[in-house]
């Protein structure tokens, strides 16, 4: 099948690398990474073989599947598509692993569903695992640029049952507290974006 394009990841991919590859700097391990949400399969593409020591599981819904593998079966070290639904899967598909990665959906899914997103990662990951949230957040209840507003705009009037809308980092970071994650790091990233990683106690 021809593949399937989202052009955001060209756009952020290198920036992902960077810190997914700093993660990894310790070159006498092997780590792990869980990736909910992977629509295209287009980070795990890119940034995989640039991390030797790194093995890449992908997830989406099963419609996403034949597009993840156009771009990632000749890929030995990414592995899946795993079928994985927040809402309807208590843990994840996979064990053991050192990163949990997501981008670009806490805006877009229901803020109910990234609470139980939050229980799952608490009840599946063991302890020193880390969790990486990369997007746009709001601060004290504001947008951080004109290009964020825009964006909460697009997103209440193609979702037009208001459960979509660019989330509060004190709310986030207050919801992973309370489930035994601390922030290690919020990082700037390209394009009024960060990223979140959080800690597993």
């Amino acid at each position: 099948m021809e593949k399937p394009n989202a052009p955001a990841t060209e756009r952020n991919r290198d920036a992902i690398h960077e810190v997914i590859a700093e993660l990894c700097s310790d070159d006498q391990n092997e780590f792990q990474l869980f990736e909910i949400g992977s629509g295209t399969g287009q980070h795990a593409a890119y940034i995989t073989p640039q991390i030797e020591n790194l093995t890449w599981h992908v997830s989406d819904l099963e419609p996403n599947h034949e597009g993840i593998k156009a771009w990632t079966d000749d890929i030995d070290k990414v592995l899946g598509p795993y079928s994985f639904k927040v809402g309807e899967h208590n843990e994840l598909p996979v064990k053991n692993v050192d990163f949990v990665f997501s981008a670009n959906i806490l805006h877009i899914m229901h803020w109910k569903l990234a609470q139980q997103m939050f229980k799952v990662l608490s009840q599946s990951l063991e302890s020193g695992s880390l969790v990486l949230f990369y997007g746009p957040f709001n601060y004290r209840g504001e947008y951080t640029s004109k290009g964020n507003e825009r964006l909460d705009q697009w997103l209440k009037e193609r979702f037009k049952d208001g459960k979509s809308t660019i989330r509060d980092f004190e709310e986030v970071n207050l919801n992973m507290s309370k489930l035994g994650f601390i922030l290690q790091e919020d990082r700037e990233m390209p394009a009024n974006n960060r990223m979140l990683i959080f800690h597993k106690l």
